[in-house]
């Protein structure tokens, strides 16, 4: 999944930064976050497929399969381990989005740019849980540092956009999840441990 993820992350830079300019993500947003979603959902069904196989080789792991237990115990264990990840995430995509939305239009659009709430929940969602509670506070460090560069060192008074920071957080996330944070007691505390 990490390379994956990575891959997204790049190609959406890329696109949105490089390519063809700013416009390119709100113009297709829709296409790509419908597209984003499915080809998550894809591999998701694919890891809990894996897992299926791999249980019914095993001589040990096919009596956790039918006809010698439910298949609720499978869907229970490939739900919980690979998929709840991801709808905690998305969730949180969502609530994010909506309430940066919001914001944006109860303050006259002061704070993000157009695309800013759809990369604030493209990144949450991709990040899964509990990379997502990462992701926010790598945003907040971020931005903090950011701004402190900002205003004091370059000596400008002007609002910093963080336009060009949300996916390259979310890319330093995804890394520090993968290396660090995956291997230490962080990850097993919330109860999703290391999936494939």
């Amino acid at each position: 999944m990490f390379y994956f993820l990575v891959g997204i992350i790049v190609v959406i830079l890329g696109a949105s930064y490089f390519l063809v300019g700013r416009s390119f993500f709100i113009r297709r947003k829709h296409i790509l976050l419908t597209s984003i979603f499915l080809i998550v959902l894809a591999w998701l069904v694919y890891q809990a497929s894996l897992v299926y196989f791999a249980w019914l080789i095993d001589l040990q792991g096919r009596y956790l399969l039918p006809p010698y237990r439910e298949i609720a115990y499978f869907l229970q264990y490939v739900g919980f381990r690979i998929f709840v990840p991801y709808i905690v995430s998305f969730l949180a995509g969502v609530i994010f989005f909506f309430a940066a939305k919001f914001l944006n239009r109860k303050y006259d659009e002061r704070f993000f740019e157009p695309e800013e709430p759809y990369f604030l929940a493209l990144s949450l969602f991709l990040l899964g849980h509990p990379g997502w509670l990462v992701y926010l506070v790598a945003v907040f460090v971020a931005y903090f540092f950011f701004h402190i560069i900002h205003a004091f060192i370059a000596n400008r008074t002007d609002r910093l956009p963080f336009y060009h920071f949300w996916l390259p957080v979310a890319l330093f996330v995804i890394l520090l999840n993968e290396f660090w944070f995956s291997h230490t007691g962080f990850w097993s505390l919330m109860g999703f441990g290391k999936l494939m």
